[in-house]
């Protein structure tokens, strides 16, 4: 290689240099607004939390002293139940509002995933109907990790609705366990979470998202629904932020036309459940 060839070779390595910097710089800016954002979000989440609470708190509390006034069949029973149930599924929302914003309390301790989800798969099956098939791929040697149980069955629960609502018609979703031990530049490593993770999958048959949709995947009220009506919702955002308050992460994959994967990574444990967990079926 001639002088003027290894220069030339030299200014090209500096250019990339150059041009990778600038592209970590510019993912970096991005995840900073991106964060700033939800940050934002949160916040209004949990004040609109609140005075919602203090707007339906009444509303339950007549609509059940009424109720106790009156016998069913008589005037007017018919019309209070039905604003009980409706503020009854108002309090889900709020839960959902005050997850997002980071101020619902969690109890963290040691949990048998496979547990969790062997024990919810007979709702979830109810949920997505007779068309969509729920599999279940649990791995036998499951590391216990350390979660809020209920926290854990709301993430599985947006997760299964997501990915009913992707799929048109006839579909499968499968959930996969299994331990993850990353290595040096792994995808885990790579997402900044280190080894010790306990993996829970969800993969949907639907009809996938474009990179855009991917991007925007974890914003409040984004859907990847073929229904427009169905999905919207913070189910996703919320799943986003109790994953990170686990101390773990959650990816998507997708491709059109292929169906989508959610990984959520758990802290994994070695301390022994506790006499609650362990007796759970």
């Amino acid at each position: 290689m001639s002088d003027e060839d290894a220069a030339r070779l030299r200014s090209l390595e500096a250019e990339l240099a150059t041009l990778r910097a600038e592209i970590d710089r510019g993912h970096e800016r991005e995840a900073l607004l991106h964060a700033q954002k939800m940050d934002s979000l949160a916040r209004l989440a949990g004040g609109l939390a609140h005075d919602f609470n203090n707007l339906l708190t009444p509303i339950l509390a007549y609509a059940n002293m009424g109720l106790m006034q009156l016998r069913i069949g008589e005037p007017l029973h018919e019309e209070l139940d039905e604003i009980r149930q409706a503020a009854d599924r108002a309090t889900g929302l709020i839960r959902q509002l005050l997850t997002f914003s980071r101020k619902q309390p969690m109890q963290l301790h040691p949990v048998a995933l496979n547990r969790v989800i062997e024990g919810l798969a007979p709702m979830l099956r109810r949920l997505v109907g007779d068309e969509v098939e729920v599999e279940l791929q649990l791995a036998d040697d499951l590391d216990n990790v350390i979660a809020d149980p209920g926290r854990v069955e709301q993430i599985l629960i947006d997760l299964v609705l997501h990915a009913r609502d992707a799929i048109a018609g006839e579909g499968r979703v499968t959930i996969t366990t299994r331990n993850v031990a990353p290595g040096p530049g792994s995808a885990e490593v790579r997402a900044g979470v280190g080894p010790g993770h306990v993996l829970l999958a969800v993969r949907d048959t639907g009809g996938g998202m474009t990179p855009e949709m991917q991007r925007r995947v974890f914003e409040p009220y984004f859907t990847a629904a073929r229904d427009p009506l169905k999905g919207a919702g913070l189910g996703l955002a919320s799943v986003h932020g109790l994953v990170k308050l686990h101390g773990g992460d959650v990816r998507c994959d997708s491709e059109v036309g292929r169906g989508t994967l959610f990984s959520v990574l758990l802290p994994r444990t070695d301390e022994p459940l506790l006499d609650d967990e362990a007796r759970r079926p």
